[in-house]
């Protein structure tokens, strides 16, 4: 007899992933709207999750399918956290001004966080009786937050960025070094002790390292190539994307295998996938976050928010441990980050601290696992996402208060070097966007043609000028454009304004395939005109309706962020 496709004993669970999807729909609404986006969505969805679960209306029950889908939300967080670690932007440490480099300070700050965290966790521990280790509790609270410090400094162009580095590699370092360290202790906690958890830590890591060697050097074959080229633009296949989630089990199995925490395995996934070119990790980045932010991951915080016992019956002892825990959580890193004196002001440091005091993914994640081993109890693990969510408000904003974003008398212009064609026809897209915008044109003729066209002010000279380029005088927030038909002298340009002005924002037309390395390798972003131009074909060939669709003017997107 065949069985009925539909397990109607699941519908419960339906029912509750329907309930937390809709409420991850209209709560980035209600944010914009009552917050202006001010408070980290994360925060909202815990919220919103303790208002209709066990601590409030009682919405949403535990079930197996919901608790699967939040564990691998959990799972894909940590993937996207690995995502974000650039081992070339950690630096190499030199003899000279060894003491300076951003890695030893981050190193020292993550030694000096354990170092504090230990005795004021054993102090916990004898008040709450909250905790069996001093050192896993010291672990959680040594934990820091790439997914809040990433985003933030990213806004920030007008900081240093050798400081906003350090505080970077301080907030990676922190986070990986956790990440090992809480697998070698569940290890040791399930008896696999000694000399083999350090073998199976180091043998997942030496595969990580390899897995990434070896996806580089195959993507660069000549068959490979002309296979992906084929199967990359494919809607229907988006074989990136099943490559990186692939990938991702690949290191879950393996994982599971060696008996190492699930996390440990996703991140090094992400950070194997992150070691692809940089235009080819961009691209895959959008489409991986959709796929984790539209579903998995604010599953996993509404449901965690829902799971939550927030009344106890000791709630008078409870909110001091809530309290004791926030402010030790901040003590720690404002204590912690003082090795940053060495290189950075009182203020820089303090702002770091209190910046690197934001916790979120990885803490919760660690709580979770110390709670299943037996190690904390309910109460303690209840603290913590209350300190995350506490934490991850207030961080960013006191950091925003110390370092106050410098004022900028006028709004970014939009600043194109080369009048030819294609820049002509930038201008005029720009200018119907209401930007302010300066063309630099060399050739005098074409300079009357473009001030006739009122494409914007237009000035006669060459860009490499120092003379010209103080009349125009580039602030840090503009977006510099270098469309000339000289692959040496946008990247010249560039170069200049980078270093004499601070600008950061900076796409340059690449005209020559060969010299697109050039420009990924000082971080200035190519304009890959030859293969746009390709592509532009295969899609008219292959999808003339959505090509008609784009070439329409009213069809025009009214504003690009760059």
């Amino acid at each position: 007899m065949v069985k009925p496709y539909y397990n109607f004993n699941t519908m419960n669970g339906y029912t509750n992933v329907a309930i937390i999807v809709i409420l991850s729909f209209l709560l980035p609404v209600i944010s914009a709207k009552l917050f202006k986006c001010l408070i980290p969505a994360v925060a909202i969805e815990i919220i919103a999750g303790l208002i209709i679960g066990k601590s409030g209306f009682g919405l949403i029950e535990e079930d197996r399918i919901v608790s699967f889908l939040s564990m691998f939300g959990l799972v894909y967080l940590m993937f996207l956290s690995g995502l974000e670690i650039d081992i070339k932007a950690m630096g190499s440490i030199r003899r000279k001004n060894f003491i300076y480099s951003p890695l030893v300070l981050a190193i020292l700050t993550f030694f000096l966080t354990l170092l504090v965290a230990y005795p004021l966790s054993i102090v916990f521990i004898n008040l709450f009786s909250c905790a069996r280790s001093p050192f896993y509790l010291a672990l959680i609270l040594s934990t820091s937050s790439v997914a809040i410090v990433y985003p933030l400094l990213k806004s920030r162009p007008d900081i240093k960025k050798v400081y906003k580095q350090t505080i970077l590699i301080c907030a990676i370092v922190a986070d990986f070094s956790t990440l090992f360290l809480v697998t070698l202790f569940a290890l040791f906690k399930e008896g696999k002790a000694g000399i083999v958890s350090f073998v199976v830590i180091f043998l997942l890591f030496v595969i990580a390292i390899l897995a990434s060697k070896i996806i580089t050097s195959f993507s660069k074959h000549r068959w490979t190539m002309e296979i992906f080229s084929i199967l990359k633009y494919r809607p229907t296949v988006q074989i990136g994307v099943r490559a990186a989630l692939a990938l991702l089990f690949i290191f879950l199995f393996l994982a599971e295998l060696f008996g190492i925490e699930a996390i440990l395995g996703a991140f090094l996934a992400g950070a194997v996938v992150s070691e692809l070119s940089k235009k080819e990790a961009d691209i895959m980045r959008m489409k991986l976050d959709a796929f984790g932010y539209g579903f998995f991951i604010p599953l996993f915080f509404i449901y965690q928010g829902a799971t939550l016992t927030v009344c106890p019956t000791s709630l008078d002892k409870d909110i001091l441990l809530i309290i004791s825990i926030l402010f030790g959580g901040f003590l720690i890193k404002l204590i912690a980050t003082s090795p940053l004196l060495i290189r950075f002001s009182f203020k820089e440091t303090l702002s770091a601290g209190l910046l690197l005091s934001s916790r979120l993914c990885l803490i919760i994640a660690v709580s979770i696992i110390g709670l299943n081993l037996g190690i904390i109890d309910e109460s303690m693990h209840s603290a913590i996402i209350i300190f995350a969510i506490l934490s991850c408000i207030f961080s960013p904003s006191l950091f925003n208060i110390l370092q106050k974003k410098k004022f900028v008398p006028h709004l970014a212009r939009i600043i194109i070097a080369g009048g030819g064609i294609v820049g002509n026809d930038v201008a005029k897209r720009f200018k119907k966007m209401q930007k302010e915008v300066i063309v630099i044109e060399k050739d005098r003729k074409r300079c009357k043609e473009l001030d006739e066209a009122t494409v914007g002010k237009v000035y006669c000279g060459d860009a490499k000028d120092e003379t010209l380029m103080k009349k125009i005088s580039p602030q840090s927030d503009d977006v510099l454009l270098l469309l000339t038909n000289d692959d040496q002298v946008n990247l010249d340009i560039a170069l200049m304004l980078r270093e004499k002005y601070n600008v950061h924002k900076i796409f340059a037309r690449d005209n020559n395939p060969k010299n697109r390395n050039k420009f990924e390798e000082k971080n200035i972003t190519p304009l890959i005109y030859t293969e746009q131009l390709l592509r532009s074909i295969e899609k008219a060939v292959s999808y003339p309706s959505v090509l008609e669709s784009l070439a329409n003017e009213e069809n025009i997107i009214q504003e690009k962020r760059l």
